[in-house]
């Protein structure tokens, strides 16, 4: 899992650096069971893209990092230009176990 974690998190970085939509393009990435997806890595990540600038806290202790309930609110927020959408498990059929679907606006 942790493998494929990084792949994932690699190719979402990948996907926004070498598009052609500058820093204020907004980014949409849709994933069937987001729970593997919801790493502290990945928050960061999306975090200092979007120029967040609040306390994100802890992992596992407090703030958007205590839990994965807390990290997947913070990556599905509609506010925030760049944003992963969950849908059903089944609802498509993922060669990579996470598809990108990239909207630049």
């Amino acid at each position: 899992m942790q493998v494929n974690r990084w792949k994932d998190i690699a190719a979402i970085r990948i996907s926004i650096n070498n598009s052609q939509g500058g820093e204020d393009a907004t980014y949409r990435f849709v994933m069937e069971n987001p729970n593997p997806h919801c790493s502290e890595t990945l928050v960061k990540m999306i975090a200092t893209m979007i120029g967040f600038e609040g306390d994100l806290g802890i992992k596992g202790r407090k703030g958007m990092l205590q839990s994965t309930a807390s990290r997947r609110e913070i990556l599905s927020d509609p506010s925030h230009r760049i944003r992963f959408i969950a849908i059903a498990h089944g609802s498509i059929k993922l060669k990579s176990g996470l598809e990108r679907y990239v909207e630049n606006s």
